[in-house]
């Protein structure tokens, strides 16, 4: 389920605190990066290519739990809470104004990122250099805050990119 979204139990913020529970390496990075926010997919997306065993793991050792899970679909909603109204459509934007923002913020990224992630800034903002929409910006700058936030903390990781959101 993409839209699930998971916490840190008791037992997973004490093993952070006292760096014990036989964690791996990975497996400590995993949990350091599951703050109650962030959904599965975005989590999938910051971690990499082992992140669904690595969730899977640390949630049958009770280390994190589920807070949020995905959406009832439409149909069981009917059941149960009567008919479903239609969807409001988001506000209109700008296409153009969009891409022209997104192009100024790609630029601003790199420069502002450059002192974090090195010679490798390009490789870590390519999700960001390939975005042509905004949800597409906002999933790559999440995944990139979420990197940051293992380094720098969350709060001046939030800090940090702040200035490039859409």
């Amino acid at each position: 389920m993409p839209a699930t979204i998971y916490r840190k139990t008791v037992t997973g913020q004490a093993a952070l605190a006292t760096r014990g529970g036989g964690l791996s390496a990975r497996e400590r990075t995993a949990l350091i990066v599951v703050n109650g926010r962030q959904t599965r997919a975005q989590l999938l997306a910051a971690l990499g290519a082992d992140a669904s065993t690595l969730l899977d793991v640390l949630l049958a050792q009770g280390l994190i739990e589920v807070v949020a899970a995905a959406p009832v679909r439409p149909s069981a909603r009917v059941a149960a809470a009567g008919p479903v109204q239609a969807p409001v459509p988001p506000p209109a934007t700008d296409p153009v104004a969009d891409t022209e923002r997104l192009r100024s913020l790609q630029q601003t990224a790199l420069t502002l990122l450059a002192p974090h992630f090195g010679p490798d800034v390009k490789v870590v903002c390519l999700p960001l250099l390939q975005a042509r929409t905004r949800a597409e910006w906002q999933a790559a700058l999440a995944a990139i805050e979420a990197k940051l936030g293992i380094y720098l903390g969350r709060k001046a990781a939030q800090g940090l990119v702040a200035s490039l959101r859409l």
